[in-house]
Parts: C-alpha cells; structure tokens; sequence
C-alpha cells in the first residue's frame, strides 16, 4: 500500500486532529497501520509505504479515518492510492 499524503492546520493545541490509516476485518477488529496528527510537518507532500505481507489471504476493508475538534480545523489531502499485488 502507497499513497501521499500533505497536512494544513489553524490547530493550536497539540495532537488534537490526525487521521490513521487502518485495516478492518470482518469480525469488526481494527488494525491501525499508520496515522499522523496536527503536528505533522504542515503543506508539504509525504509518501507512506506500507507492507501488507502479514495479512495475505484475509478479507479486510482498508480505511482511511479522520478526526477534527471543534476548534480549528485540520485538513490532510490524499493522492495516488495505490493497493498492489505480487505473484512470485
């Protein structure tokens, strides 16, 4: 799993907004691969590259969650997803 990901904030208190990159199965269990918060480094494009070797033949949603208080808003932009495969 790739994808990139930039981060804007008006956030003052720290760690209050972020958003996590997980996997949920069927049986309603979350696995959290990777998040990042407010604290972040802010406007500038990152890429996260994932392994998902461990989970190879499970059924499994990926999902990308988001969370903001009431404050002031945090916003994280996501590009070029990428879920790929590998027959050796």
């Amino acid at each position: 799993l790739t994808y990139k990901w930039k981060m804007g904030t008006t956030e003052t208190l720290p760690h209050t907004d972020g958003f996590a990159v997980g996997l949920y199965a069927t049986d309603h269990s979350w696995v959290t691969l990777e998040s990042h918060d407010d604290q972040d480094i802010e406007g500038v494009w990152q890429q996260d590259v994932i392994y998902l070797n461990a989970f190879e033949g499970s059924t499994l949603s990926l999902r990308f969650t988001f969370s903001n208080d009431n404050y002031y808003p945090t916003l994280f932009d996501l590009d070029e997803i990428h879920l790929c495969g590998c027959i050796e």
